[in-house]
């Protein structure tokens, strides 16, 4: 995808120092592209032009994963060997999450419920992401930080996932026997929270 190979470029070129960027400043912009990304969900804000924003979010969050590289204090003859097994472990990561959390979605769309959910997890993911940014870019701490130590340590990783299992399975079989089920969007728009065209 286009923000895995911007990542890429970044990760090599912030892991093995030829630019370097304040890690302050990257922290705080990869924040308001989560935001941004999440508004995105709400209403349509790239149309048709996805990938390039995927593309330039990639370029900076490669910065991000750089700065994590750099804190592991490598000596120059191992960061191309740790850059590559980095950059490989993010795609593994990134597939995993793709294989646990897509069937839920899946089944999830297709019920009344998924519309207010996708609503309030996105606007609860803006917020979030825009305390952090006020924090990253001003260096103060308004408790997101703790939030995220604690999210972050494994297992408790799986337990929205576990979670939203469980929510979209009872979800998907309501809806089924009550015969309520929606019909999936189609392929070619944007965002199922796209606004529809008024009637005549």
């Amino acid at each position: 995808t286009m923000f895995t190979i911007a990542h890429s470029i970044t990760l090599a070129l912030g892991g093995l120092e030829i630019i370097v960027l304040p890690p302050r400043i990257v922290e705080a912009v990869i924040a308001i592209s989560i935001a941004l990304a999440a508004l995105h969900n709400i209403r349509p804000v790239f149309v048709n032009k996805e990938w390039l924003i995927a593309f330039s979010f990639g370029l900076i969050h490669g910065f991000g994963f750089a700065g994590l590289l750099s804190d592991l204090g490598l000596t120059q003859s191992r960061r191309l060997v740790s850059l590559l097994g980095f950059n490989i472990g993010i795609e593994i990561g990134q597939a995993v999450i793709i294989v646990l959390v897509f069937p839920a979605l899946y089944l999830a769309r297709r019920t009344k419920g998924y519309l207010p959910a996708m609503y309030g997890g996105s606007l609860l993911l803006i917020l979030i992401a825009s305390v952090w940014a006020i924090e990253r870019a001003f260096s103060v701490d308004l408790g997101t930080e703790w939030i995220m130590d604690r999210a972050s340590v494994w297992p408790r990783q799986l337990i929205p996932v576990a979670i939203a299992y469980v929510l979209a399975t009872v979800a998907y079989r309501n809806g089924r026997n009550n015969g309520e089920l929606l019909p999936l969007p189609e392929a070619a728009d944007s965002s199922i929270l796209a606004p529809q065209p008024a009637e005549a």
